[in-house]
């Protein structure tokens, strides 16, 4: 599907990720350039390496922006990790282009991505290396494993080694390269899928398809009624003529200055989660900036075994103010893949138009024009 010479299927995408890391040969002190605004495994696996994550600023939408990738590169960069967050995909001509200009090399995480495509191409097939994930909440799920994928025979096969051993390793590492010799033992891990797990993900890569086309249904009809609400922003695709958004997530901004006095993100999603039973809406709070989780900034203290830490002062939050802009509205929905699905679609977007209705219509008494305003609102909605 992707065109990849290689791909390997391991326990889960966290492991797939360290399976990158490890073909990379990272030492300690290695710098990786990687999106603040993630789930924490996209860089975490490069602790075990005492590898130092250097985190960038994301653009509007959430994912990273490329042209950190000019301002933060060192001459201890030795690549960059983006994900395509929430299923909407990174600005990869950009990526691609700057890591060139640094000489460093693009590595993507697909795990929201599953399908995703940029200028017509699918993600995972822009980098040098890929990795997605087969959570069991995942488009394309195996219920626990992950994929590595890449065109290099040398990064793929010193991730074969660093997770398979004896048959695997012996037929596909090449007699020629450097590790061939450890084929029996592989570096004595043994970090491979379950079985289960395997043919779970081939009967859902089968469904994908049909699924992918349930998906963008679903969003482009959340999209265009809750953009009736005037403090929610809708998630957006950068080129919709040749990009396509894998729509892991609907993701919505919670716009503070087009909301109703005193009305919040919160008080908005708990009144929706509370009181109509709207349980699947979520303010993604494990998904965040990363520079103030307690394993990045103390992680000598959780990995000890590399010293102290090896950067000078923990990035502070300041740095990326669109990144932490972005945290601090979201919203998620789920975005459902099923025929059977489309009556909970409607319901969750008619109940959230009630309760915008509800938040948006004028108290009794008298009428100025924020009051007016609102009157409008109501009617919209």
């Amino acid at each position: 599907m992707h065109g990849l010479k290689h791909a390997l299927v391991c326990s889960s995408g966290t492991v797939a990720i360290l399976h990158m890391f490890e073909a990379l040969d990272l030492r300690p002190g290695d710098q990786v350039l990687c999106p603040v605004y993630t789930f924490f495994a996209t860089a975490s696996p490069l602790l075990q390496y005492g590898a130092v994550p250097v985190f960038c600023d994301s653009l509007d939408d959430g994912n990273l922006d490329p042209a950190e990738i000019l301002t933060r590169s060192t001459a201890r960069t030795k690549a960059v990790i983006v994900t395509h967050m929430w299923g909407l995909p990174c600005r990869m001509q950009e990526i691609v282009d700057n890591a060139r200009k640094v000489g460093i090399k693009v590595l993507e995480d697909c795990s929201h991505a599953h399908g995703a495509m940029v200028n017509g191409k699918l993600v995972g097939s822009w980098g040098d290396m890929a990795a997605w994930s087969l959570q069991a909440k995942k488009n394309v799920m195996g219920g626990q494993a992950g994929v590595m994928a890449t065109n290099s025979t040398d990064y793929y096969s010193r991730a074969v080694l660093h997770g398979h051993f004896n048959k695997r390793a012996k037929d596909d590492v090449p007699a020629d390269h450097a590790l061939r010799k450890f084929w029996l033992t592989g570096l004595g891990l043994n970090l491979r899928a379950h079985p289960l797990a395997i043919a779970l993900a081939n009967q859902q890569t089968n469904l994908l398809p049909t699924h992918d086309h349930n998906r963008q249904t679903y969003a482009s009809y959340m999209a265009t009624r809750l953009s009736a609400i005037p403090f929610l922003k809708m998630p957006a695709v950068h080129n919709k003529q040749h990009d396509k958004h894998a729509w892991y997530a609907f993701v919505m901004q919670f716009d503070a200055a087009n909301a109703p006095p005193g009305l919040t993100r919160d008080v908005f999603v708990r009144k929706l989660v509370d009181e109509h039973g709207l349980s699947e809406v979520d303010i993604p709070r494990s998904t965040g900036l990363l520079n103030e989780l307690p394993l990045f900034t103390h992680s000598h203290e959780a990995i000890p075994r590399f010293g102290s830490q090896p950067w000078a002062q923990v990035q502070p939050t300041t740095q990326f103010p669109r990144a932490d802009a972005f945290f601090k509205a979201a919203i998620k929905l789920p975005v459902w893949a099923t025929k059977a699905d489309e009556h909970i679609v409607k319901h969750y977007v008619d109940k959230i138009l009630l309760v915008a209705r509800e938040f948006a219509k004028p108290a009794d008494g008298p009428k100025d024009g924020n009051t007016r305003s609102s009157e409008r609102v109501v009617a919209r909605l």
